[in-house]
């Protein structure tokens, strides 16, 4: 049912003569052109770039070759699907077997038995997270699907394995950094992104029928409907053990993460308690939306190493309001997922004449000089630098494709 909010506000239908199917086409073909590009700048056929930062002479300086590496996979796949390109399903398995087969920038295998399918950490400073890995079983598991290989269930479980053993009273699986060295790092913080685990426990439970997991995935919905506030948001980060929150900020930058989760644990379970925490993200993600018309990456009081871009738009959870969009048929959540593809679309390069950023998705940079965050080397891409005029990176372009690809069937449902 349509509420007040969404009839005064709904206006997507001015936008349904430019999303078209050779409109969603050739923007998801330059995406995949990008990731291409971001691949050939490792030298190595089964890395791909996190992060490239452009200057104004045209310039491009690649970061980062191990990074979000699911949904690197889940988005070939996509691309392969809707553009029927091979090439593309074999960056995919490149990319995975490369995942799965490399003991120590890949899933750890090591001596210690506590971190065993802790993934890499993408700021190659040799630490391991669980944020890395708990992503994993769903792309595992469609990969499963395309070739029928055992090494990608094996790797699921051992995933698995270690979660189950780090799930805390809380639900929360408390797997924020490990090093070999160090071991196990932030005791007291970890973030509201790391419910995904009730995903990640839905999925491993549909592979195995393990009722171990089964009863992980209630632990792990319990603490997403503790932690979920009455607005329907989430605080950026929670005490692991107690769910207090220790700084009240809240990031909707994490709301993709949040979404992704619920759309994999709703393919398992069906489950009502999933898709009314899906609802109640969505309204509060919508009434930001409409006051800002645009989603920031954090709100204030934002977290202090968010502080370089707090302010800055975010696009990646068009996704999941298309989604619940297809399972509710609820025109709001249609709305203003369209909206935010349709943002980050007119921000997508067209230069043929410089390779390495066509099809990039532009994120631009704040010209304050005190946007230096001072933090981690790996800062450096959101560092003040008055010669960068913008960067792209692999989450948001992953999350374009999987909108991009989801708008492209709503488009073959719609009436001629």
């Amino acid at each position: 049912m349509a509420t007040a909010r969404h009839r005064l506000f709904h206006t997507s239908a001015k936008l349904a003569p430019l999303l078209t199917r050779e409109t969603l086409h050739t923007a998801l073909a330059a995406s995949a052109h990008w990731l291409e590009e971001a691949t050939r700048s490792t030298g190595e056929a089964d890395l791909c770039h996190r992060t490239a930062l452009y200057r104004a002479d045209g310039s491009v300086t690649w970061h980062f070759p191990h990074s979000n590496t699911s949904e690197l996979i889940a988005t070939w796949l996509d691309l392969a699907e809707i553009l029927g390109d091979n090439r593309h399903r074999q960056h995919a398995l490149a990319y995975a077997k490369r995942y799965v087969g490399d003991p120590v920038r890949g899933l750890y295998r090591g001596p210690h038995p506590e971190a065993q399918g802790l993934a890499w950490y993408w700021r190659d400073d040799a630490t391991y997270t669980g944020g890395y890995s708990m992503r994993a079983p769903e792309v595992l598991r469609r990969l499963t699907l395309l070739d029928g290989s055992p090494c990608w269930g094996e790797a699921a479980r051992l995933i698995g394995e270690t979660f189950l053993a780090r799930q805390l009273p809380s639900g929360l699986v408390n797997m924020v950094g490990w090093s070999p060295e160090g071991g196990w790092g932030h005791p007291d913080s970890i973030g509201s992104r790391y419910v995904y685990t009730v995903a990640t426990f839905a999925t491993l439970y549909d592979q195995t029928s393990d009722p171990r997991y089964r009863a992980a995935y209630e632990k792990s919905l319990a603490a997403l409907e503790t932690m979920q506030q009455a607005d329907g948001s989430f605080f950026h980060t929670y005490h692991p053990e107690t769910l207090e929150i220790p700084e009240r900020s809240t990031k909707p930058h994490f709301f993709a993460y949040i979404f992704n989760a619920l759309m994999e644990a709703w393919r398992v379970f069906e489950d009502e308690r999933v898709l009314e925490s899906a609802r109640r993200l969505a309204d509060y993600t919508a009434r930001l939306f409409y006051y800002r018309q645009t989603i920031p990456y954090s709100v204030n009081p934002h977290y202090e190493t968010d502080a370089a871009e707090a302010d800055s738009a975010v696009h990646d959870c068009a996704n999941g309001l298309l989604w619940l969009h297809e399972v509710t048929g609820e025109a709001e959540w249609l709305d203003v997922g369209t909206k935010l593809w349709h943002q980050a679309w007119l921000t997508q390069a067209h230069t043929p004449e410089l390779l390495h950023a066509h099809g990039a998705l532009l994120r631009g940079v704040r010209p304050d000089p005190s946007a230096d965050s001072g933090h981690h080397s790996s800062y450096i891409h959101l560092q003040h630098d008055a010669e960068r005029v913008a960067r792209c990176e692999i989450w948001f372009q992953a999350n374009f494709v999987f909108a991009g690809a989801r708008l492209l069937r709503l488009l073959r449902k719609r009436p001629a």
